[in-house]
């Protein structure tokens, strides 16, 4: 019976990481997570061989109750949950046969193996995990807002009514602003947001600090902020975006496991004429290779939106785009009909 149970995990074991390994290598493409996973497996090889040779004989199929077409059948939300499935399946196989090592009095590598698995898990989980609906992503920039409003409202209002029609709500306080300021304009913003009670991720631009003291969903940051890899240290669950420009960045960003790439500035900007434009083919080419999400920004308006969104991105970046005039209702409304929601 004892080689039964070997015999069955033995299986589980090798099928799941074999099915891991098949979805990072043409699904996600990721050639670091399948450099560690392929070490893990391959490692393996020889004690399985060896073991197995033993336990095969003692295998019985047609006993085995898990052999119904109903048995364990549960349905997969996505790719991702595949890959989760599978690596779970693979760690239990592992303790299983940890356990089971000890009856044989044979010391077994599948504890070492087991706290592989768990790491690589974890990188897949910063990578892939986050399931990030980015569609509209709005940017409220507390110093353009006067270029907009006679009378600019009460950030409570605007942050209520971009969380009713946008899936991102990225909060840019004014570079001079003490962090009490940057504070009170973060917190006033996520209580509008709140009230619209749909789900929006709230977002703050640079500050880490600030994230964290306002339970904000994450920051996005920008090359010349704090490192993305130690952002990522500081928070494990947060969602970080990063702005990149070229492919370089985007290998970066990917390394330090940022959950986003916002790419640009595509067309030149009203609000940050200063900043480099990539243009619509460059964008193009970020898209393709990146295995993160893409967010457009830069320039971005209704007369040039649908052929930024012809490049594959997951979402544009808008502000100018929503704030013109201080028609932020009448603006989003035509984005959505462009955009088709």
């Amino acid at each position: 019976m004892i080689y039964r149970i070997i015999d069955v995990n033995l299986n589980r074991l090798r099928e799941g990481l074999k099915t891991c390994e098949d979805i990072i290598r043409f699904h996600y493409e990721d050639k670091k997570l399948l450099a560690s996973l392929r070490k893990i497996r391959l490692s393996l090889l020889p004690l399985a061989k060896r073991i197995g040779s033993e336990v095969i004989p003692f295998r019985a199929t047609e006993k085995d109750l898990g052999k119904k077409e109903d048995f364990d059948q549960l349905r997969r939300k996505d790719i991702a949950d595949i890959f989760f499935a599978n690596i779970k399946r693979a760690e239990e196989a592992c303790r299983t046969l940890e356990e089971l090592g000890r009856l044989r009095m044979e010391t077994l590598p599948f504890k070492k193996t087991r706290f592989a698995l768990y790491e690589l898990e974890k990188e897949f989980a910063q990578r892939y995990g986050k399931r990030l609906k980015l569609n509209l992503y709005a940017i409220l920039d507390i110093e353009s807002l006067p270029k907009f409003f006679k009378k600019v409202p009460p950030l409570s209002e605007l942050g209520f009514i971009l969380a009713n029609g946008c899936d991102v709500i990225q909060f840019r306080g004014r570079k001079d602003a003490s962090t009490q300021e940057l504070l009170k304009g973060a917190e006033e913003t996520k209580r509008g947001i709140e009230k619209a009670k749909r789900r929006v991720l709230f977002l703050i631009n640079d500050r880490i600090d600030i994230a964290l003291a306002c339970g904000a969903d994450g920051v996005h940051l920008g090359k010349e902020d704090i490192p993305w890899q130690k952002a990522r240290e500081l928070l494990p669950d947060k969602i970080i975006g990063a702005t990149v420009r070229n492919l370089s960045d985007l290998r970066i960003a990917e390394e330090s496991g940022c959950d986003y790439v916002g790419c640009g500035s595509v067309f030149p900007s009203p609000t940050k004429p200063s900043a480099k434009v990539i243009g619509l083919e460059r964008l193009r080419r970020i898209v393709e290779r990146s295995s993160r999400p893409v967010v457009a920004i830069g320039g971005i308006n209704p007369n040039n939106l649908q052929k930024v969104l012809k490049t594959g991105v997951c979402g544009v970046a808008l502000l100018s785009a929503l704030f013109a005039n201080g028609k932020l209702r009448e603006n989003l409304s035509k984005v959505k009909r462009i955009m088709g929601s």
